[in-house]
């Protein structure tokens, strides 16, 4: 055998190494023994092995985060597949070479790349991967906020797409809808106005029934334009927040985003009871938390002192853009440890000054000086780093000492030991010390990620109430474990889960009537823990809860649960979760399955609380512990931005007569309402830890105020 066949043997054996590292995922071994392949193949080997080893060693970079890196990979592989004209690859290799850069924020070079590629597809005459291309065009200049050159590739693709009878680009034809009223639609003194006069009567009417006739104005037609008025929602103490920027930004200058709290404040509710709220909060204040990624902030937290003496009070917070393209900016607002709203915007920022566009967003802030929350932990994830802002009522007590603010860092090492460990959480009956050891270390891991500023001021303050407010679902921060007890034990602990690309406010503190109406969804073909269930809804029927009947646990049934206003939804159905992208998760119902994109879009009416009993579809595919936990918590977010007030969900499968028991001892709990729901689930997880050796304790996760009270 010549030397340069040893050669490639020994290329050959690195690189099948490598594969079989990847699948004990020692990252670090597998780059490693890919590196020393490429080096081989470069010299002795064909492009066939090079572009192997060079689409590894781009997969691997991606899932551990670092775009930029994988992004070269592919670039250098994707100059192999064109000069061997091998199209499939092509097409593959674009698609994962944009979506690293569209993460770094690259665009320019994305565009390059697209634009390229484009070209080539137009000369081999290859029209349905020229369509996919413009797709991926339109995708990035949109992104990067050119909206007209983004309208021009989706309106090329859709024309490729129609003459070639492609079935997916015919999604195109809502995109280019809403895009092409961006052009048009404006925002006035923070209400939107839409370019869509048939439907003025319709909306008129919606919004008038669904606030009782309070308008803030009238509704107005001008220039075939409809301008509805923000309605106003609720009871309870409320004052508006003004919001001012600029839309389009240019690079490295100064900008200033304008806060004006109205001194103007609204009270819906008894009249006797006006002047006592308005004493309690006299001499307090309004936080306000801006989150910039790719900004430099002078002062991202900052204060207002509610205006109750009728004055008005103004803030001006001052941002540098750093990196170009589409950026979003979170504003957020707490009072006396609860984040009352969070505003979402988008800036675009331009290497070259544009027109200035200012918007102007008005948000209304509800205040309630009754709840009982103690404490909001703020945690914030950009890139390789955690940073943690602390909101509480008890601000005065923590001065001098504790701290308010820090920040970790969550490294690629650290991020994947708590990934394995996640991957091996599950409930097992016949060896209940063995998952403990893992939930235990999995809570240790969770612990140290919190600065021990953040951590001693946690202490200090022993909350009673406390949440957890975060669009990171992957970090189980509510399982932290300080060597003396996890802190869903140790406090009444909800969790919120934020979504990137939507506002939040936060939902009424109380909710329910004189008895509680509970909804059945139930989906699934096993019927026995179900019935069980359902008779003893049938059983309390003649106490405190009223059983509004049980809906069919399918597509028409579901969505009818959601939207009729009930007290409590009980869903019994299994999932699908998705392993390369568990955000991705599927409930499956009777007649179909549904996508968390879909259920978003339904509003649920009434704030209720939902139950979610949740079963994997079926046993020979139960998959990870790291994938139910994220997969769970996107359900959680999902029916959070519908309008929930609470989720409660399972982290992991439990047999059925257990999860039965849970959902028992829920309602047994919920009849009385004498506590609050974070009250009520921590007793709940306390007497199963009692009851039952290993992870049953922590299935149930609370998502949601955990100070939510059930109204008698």
């Amino acid at each position: 055998m010549s030397s340069s066949e040893l050669e490639l043997e020994t290329g050959l054996f690195l690189y099948e190494r490598g594969l079989d590292l990847v699948e004990r995922e020692d990252w670090d071994e597998a780059l490693l023994r890919f590196e020393r392949a490429l080096d081989v193949f470069g010299r002795v080997g064909s492009e066939v092995e090079v572009s192997l080893c060079l689409k590894a060693l781009g997969k691997i970079q991606g899932f551990l985060g670092k775009w930029d890196r994988a992004a070269e990979y592919f670039e250098r592989d994707l100059e192999i597949q064109i000069r061997r004209k091998n199209e499939e690859e092509i097409l593959s290799d674009t698609n994962l070479l944009v979506t690293y850069l569209a993460k770094s924020r690259n665009y320019e070079r994305a565009i390059s790349h697209l634009e390229r590629v484009h070209s080539l597809f137009e000369k081999l005459g290859d029209k349905k991967s020229s369509a996919n291309i413009q797709i991926y065009l339109g995708q990035v200049y949109e992104e990067g906020g050119d909206w007209k050159k983004a309208l021009k590739y989706y309106e090329g693709a859709l024309e490729l797409g129609k003459n070639l009878d492609l079935p997916h680009t015919l999604k195109l034809e809502s995109k280019i809808k809403e895009l092409s009223q961006k052009f048009e639609v404006q925002i006035v003194g923070g209400v939107e106005v839409k370019p869509q006069t048939e439907r003025y009567q319709k909306e008129v009417g919606k919004w008038r029934e669904e606030s009782g006739e309070r308008l803030a104005a009238e509704p107005k037609v001008a220039r075939e334009k409809v301008w509805i008025p923000q309605k106003v929602l609720g009871e309870g103490l409320r004052s508006n927040m003004i919001i001012t920027y600029r839309e389009f930004m240019e690079m490295g200058k100064e900008q200033a985003l304008n806060l004006v709290l109205e001194g103007e404040i609204t009270f819906f509710g008894r009249p006797e009871a006006f002047k006592g709220i308005v004493e309690k909060i006299r001499g307090t204040y309004i936080e306000v938390l801006v989150l910039a990624p790719n900004f430099d902030v002078g002062e991202p937290r900052r204060k207002i002192s509610v205006p109750i003496d009728g004055e008005t009070r103004t803030l001006q917070v001052r941002l540098t853009p750093r990196r170009l393209g589409r950026h979003k900016l979170f504003v957020e607002f707490y009072f006396q440890g609860v984040i009352l709203q969070r505003v979402v915007a988008d800036v675009f920022v331009k290497e070259t000054p544009e027109e200035a566009l200012e918007t102007k967003r008005k948000v209304e802030l509800s205040l309630y000086p009754d709840v009982d929350l103690d404490a909001t932990l703020r945690i914030h994830h950009f890139q390789n780093r955690l940073y943690f802002h602390l909101f509480t009522r008890h601000a005065e007590e923590l001065v001098q000492r504790g701290e308010f603010f820090g920040s970790s860092e969550i490294d690629p090492t650290t991020a994947e030991r708590l990934l394995l460990h996640m991957r091996n959480i599950a409930f097992d009956k016949e060896q209940p010390q063995r998952v403990s050891t893992i939930l235990t270390e999995i809570g240790r891991k969770a612990y140290s990620l919190i600065p021990k500023g953040i951590r001693d001021s946690i202490k200090y303050l022993n909350p009673r109430h406390l949440i957890l407010a975060t669009e990171d679902l992957f970090v189980p921060f509510e399982l932290a474990y300080d060597e003396e007890d996890f802190l869903c034990l140790k406090h009444c602990l909800g969790k919120i889960t934020l979504s990137e690309n939507l506002d939040y406010r936060t939902p009424p503190p109380r909710m329910g009537a004189e008895k509680l109406r509970i909804k059945l969804v139930a989906a699934e073909t096993r019927k026995e823990t179900a019935t069980r269930e359902k008779e003893f809804l049938k059983r309390a029927q003649a106490s405190e809860l009223i059983l509004a009947g049980t809906e069919k646990g399918d597509r028409d049934g579901f969505k009818k649960a959601l939207s009729e206003g009930v007290d409590v939804i009980h869903i019994r159905c299994s999932v699908i979760f998705d392993e390369q992208q568990p955000t991705r998760t599927k409930l499956v119902l009777s007649d179909a399955t549904m996508e968390m994109d879909e259920i978003e879009k339904i509003h649920i009416e009434g704030n209720p609380i939902i139950f979610a009993d949740l079963h994997e579809e079926t046993r020979e595919r139960k998959g990870t512990g790291a994938k139910r936990f994220v997969g769970t918590a996107a359900i959680a977010k999902t029916f959070l931005t519908g309008g929930a007030a609470a989720v409660i969900a399972p982290l992991w499968e439990i047999p059925e007569d257990l999860a039965s028991e849970v959902a028992m001892k829920f309602y047994e709990k919920i009849i009385p309402g004498e506590e609050t729901l974070g009250t009520m689930m921590r007793e709940i997880k306390k007497e199963l830890k009692q009851r039952y050796p290993g992870t049953l304790w922590a299935t149930f996760n609370l998502y949601g105020l955990p100070t939510l009270k059930i109204a008698k």
